[in-house]
């Protein structure tokens, strides 16, 4: 089984740590099934990854460097400046590619470089607004098709590829290929007849049979204490993103939770990694979501949404508001092979699917 996994997908675990990332690794280590990384996606990832971390050590050294406008000795001000010079001379670039190469190299990940022949269809596509491009001249669209030509040659090479990608355009064009199946997410993958052989094999290989036994045997006391968890622990001040949220970064913090029901665990998608269980727990809910709102854009929203102020004097600019959303949200619980009797569950992976508006009657 080939398998690619597209930069939208990728960017969501940049530490590579996901339980679906490293269960790939691994069966990919085992030689159970390929995972293929075309050049584009690997610069896309990395390159936003590094844009980011610059940007963050950008703002440190600009704020150690001024800090004697707070009021510090001169002397502390030396140390500090000092601070900001080494952190100048680390190389972040090289630290992220070094960061992706060795996961790459450890899981034997194919790494594909570009095709010569590559930049002359992509060009070709580009003006005549073939696929994967929506129309003529669509400069935003020009590495996407790279990795469209890039899918080609590969399963020209080894055959049949799973595209795992959440961009709806790129999946769809390349869907269209006649040896690429596109696909939204690691939950589809997981679904596929094909991939449910290879994680057959794959428990075989591993030997976890007993405690899997035993986890199963517990799902209802492990569903009791997700709810327990949700309540108390696991979501405290969490950010939530969703285009619904009208903040200007459409996201806010969860500040209550009104309601939770429809906890589900499928047994069939328990995953084992390198002596860890990882458990997916799916909810529903009804959360308070406190997030900020451009004044003159609260005048003008929906009267139908039930958006309360908080606080009509933030600022010049914005209220800070709470607002009551129906949410579809998941998680995963860590658990150790040899804790699997004791149950010492561990949350991790958080996920909010769904964040819909809840409409006054």
């Amino acid at each position: 089984m080939n398998i690619t996994i597209d930069t939208s997908i990728l960017r969501r675990d940049r530490k590579l740590e996901s339980s679906d990332i490293l269960l790939l690794g691994k069966m990919c280590k085992l030689g159970l099934l390929k995972v293929h990384i075309p050049w584009v996606i690997f610069r896309e990832t990395t390159t936003q990854n590094y844009i980011e971390s610059k940007a963050i050590l950008d703002k440190i050294v600009k704020e150690l460097n001024t800090l004697d406008k707070k009021g510090i000795s001169v002397s502390d001000l030396f140390k500090f400046k000092k601070i900001a010079k080494q952190i100048e001379a680390i190389d972040i670039e090289s630290s992220t590619l070094k960061h992706w190469n060795e996961f790459i190299e450890e899981s034997k990940i194919v790494l594909h470089k570009i095709d010569e022949k590559h930049g002359e269809l992509v060009m070709t596509s580009y003006f005549l607004g073939q696929q994967p491009f929506p129309e003529p001249k669509s400069r935003k669209d020009i590495p996407d098709a790279f990795i469209y030509q890039a899918l080609q040659t590969i399963s020209d090479k080894f055959g049949q590829i799973y595209f795992i990608c959440d961009d709806n355009n790129l999946r769809t064009s390349c869907d269209k290929l006649s040896n690429v199946i596109g696909i939204k997410g690691f939950s589809d993958l997981f679904d596929l007849p094909e991939f449910k052989k290879i994680n057959d094999s794959y428990k075989l290989v591993e030997h976890y049979a007993e405690e899997l036994l035993v986890i199963e045997d517990s799902i209802e006391e492990i569903k009791k204490k997700a709810n327990e968890d949700i309540w108390n622990e696991i979501l405290n001040d969490i950010i939530i993103s969703s285009p619904n949220i009208p903040d200007d970064n459409n996201e806010g913090r969860l500040v209550g939770i009104d309601k939770v029901s429809d906890i589900e665990i499928d047994k069939t998608k328990i995953q084992y990694i390198d002596n860890y269980f990882y458990i997916p727990i799916n909810a529903k809910g009804v959360f308070t979501i406190e997030y900020f709102i451009f004044k003159s854009d609260y005048y003008i929203i929906d009267d139908n949404r039930n958006i309360n102020i908080t606080d009509n004097d933030w600022n010049d600019h914005y209220f800070l508001v709470e607002e009551k959303f129906d949410v579809k949200f998941s998680f995963k619980y860590k658990l150790g092979k040899d804790k699997v009797d004791f149950l010492e569950l561990e949350a991790e992976d958080i996920n909010f699917e769904e964040v819909n508006i809840i409409w006054e009657k």
